[in-house]
C-alpha cells in the first residue's frame, strides 16, 4: 500500500520491478523490451527485488557482482537508448536480525559492532552503488576472495544508477563485540560468530525490543525508526531520498481467529502508527528526505507457503471469499489525512 503523501510524498504514477534475483543470466532479455513497451507510463523501476538475500543465507557474496553489472546495464540502457525520465534502484532485504543496532549507543565497540553488521548486510552491494566505492574492508579482511572487488571502471559503470534507497524493514537486533575482539573471530573461520563477528540479541535492558507478529522475531521497534533512517540517510545520501519499501506485521495467531475478531484487532494499528509518526519524526526533524512508504500488505495472501502469516490490512472470510477491511487500515489511512500537509 503505497504511503500517498507526506509534504513532498506523492506519486500517482506506476512501479515495475522486472527481475528477482533468479533471473540474472536474463535480465537484458526481459528488461529491454519490458523498458520499451512500458517507459512512457512508469516513473519508477527497481531492477532487482531483495538480492541480499543470497548472501544472509548462504554466504555466497560473488553473485552481488553480477547483480551490480546487470542493474548498471540496464538503467544505462534507459537513460542512453530510451532516453527516459524514470528514477531507479535495487530494493533490500532486512529480513532475518534485521536492521542492527548498537546494544548500548554509549559504547564504541558497540557502535563498530552494530556498523560491521550491516556491511555484511547491505554495505557490499550499497557501497559500490551509492557511493561508487568498493565493498566494506571489514568484508574483504574477514571473508577475502568470497566478496567482490570492483576496478574503477566497474565502479564508474555501477555509480550513479541509483536514484534513491530502497529496503525492507520487519525487524531489528542490537550487536556487540564478541569476545576476544573483532579482530580474532574475523581470522578463525571455526568461530561460532564467524564471519559477521557481532553478538546479537533481540533484547536490551532485560526487555524484548517489540512485541512479536506470526513469526519468530520482534517487530521492528518504532523508536529506533528514526536512528535507521538517519544512518541510511547519512551513510547511503541520495537525490532521490529514501523509500520504505515493504514494513509490516502479521498479527499473532491471526489464523485463529473469527472474522469479527480480526476486523477488530489492534496489534496492526499499534505497529503502522507509531511507525509512521517516526518517520514523519525523521522528515521534519532530522531533515531525512523519504520518497515514500509501503505497507505490506494490502490484503492476506499466500506467504511462504502458507496462509497463517496475514500480513494484509484486508482479510477475507476462507469460506465465503467475501472481502473485509481491518481495522489498520483506517488507523493507517487516518493518520495520512490526519498528517497531509505536516
Amino acid at each position: 500500500m503505497r504511503f500517498p503523501s507526506y509534504k513532498g510524498i506523492s506519486s500517482n504514477r506506476p512501479l515495475i520491478s522486472p527481475c528477482a534475483i533468479d533471473c540474472i543470466p536474463r535480465s537484458n532479455w526481459t528488461s529491454d523490451p519490458t523498458l520499451a513497451h512500458y517507459s512512457d507510463r512508469v516513473g519508477t523501476w527497481y531492477t532487482f527485488n531483495e538480492p541480499t538475500i543470497e548472501a544472509a543465507i548462504t554466504g555466497a557474496w560473488q553473485p552481488s557482482r553480477f547483480v551490480l553489472e546487470a542493474h548498471a546495464k540496464i538503467v544505462r540502457w534507459y537513460r542512453d537508448v530510451i532516453q527516459g525520465d524514470a528514477l531507479w534502484s535495487i530494493k533490500f532485504d532486512l529480513s532475518g536480525t534485521g536492521f542492527a543496532l548498537p546494544l548500548d549507543p554509549g559504547n564504541a565497540s558497540d557502535i563498530a559492532a552494530s556498523i560491521r553488521r550491516n556491511e555484511f548486510t547491505i554495505g557490499y552491494f550499497a557501497r559500490p552503488l551509492f557511493l561508487g566505492e568498493n565493498v566494506p574492508q571489514s568484508l574483504i579482511d574477514t571473508v577475502g576472495d568470497r566478496v567482490p572487488s570492483y576496478t574503477a571502471e566497474e565502479l564508474e559503470l555501477f555509480n550513479g544508477t541509483a536514484d534513491f534507497f530502497a529496503f525492507d524493514i520487519y525487524t531489528a537486533s542490537y550487536h556487540s563485540e564478541p569476545e576476544g575482539g573483532f579482530e580474532a573471530c574475523a581470522a578463525d573461520a571455526e568461530h561460532p560468530l564467524y564471519p559477521e563477528c557481532t553478538v546479537t540479541t533481540t533484547s536490551r535492558g532485560g526487555w524484548e525490543a517489540n512485541f512479536h507478529g506470526n513469526v519468530d522475531r520482534p517487530a521492528v521497534p518504532a523508536e529506533h525508526v528514526r536512528a535507521i533512517l538517519g544512518f541510511l540517510h547519512a551513510t547511503y545520501p541520495t537525490k532521490g531520498g529514501i523509500t520504505i519499501a515493504e514494513f509490516g506485521l502479521s498479527a499473532f495467531k491471526a489464523s485463529n481467529m473469527s472474522v469479527h475478531h480480526i476486523r477488530s484487532d489492534l496489534a496492526q494499528s499499534e505497529f503502522y502508527v507509531p511507525f509512521l509518526n517516526e518517520v514523519l519524526n525523521a522528515i521534519n526533524f532530522d531533515g531525512v528526505h523519504v520518497k515514500g512508504l509501503y505497507g505490506w500488505a494490502y490484503l492476506d495472501n499466500w506467504e511462504w507457503g502458507q496462509y497463517d502469516d496475514k500480513y494484509g490490512v484486508q482479510g477475507y472470510n476462507q469460506t465465503t471469499q467475501e472481502r473485509f477491511y481491518k481495522r489498520a487500515i483506517f488507523d493507517y489511512a487516518g493518520f495520512v489525512q490526519e498528517h497531509m500537509e505536516s
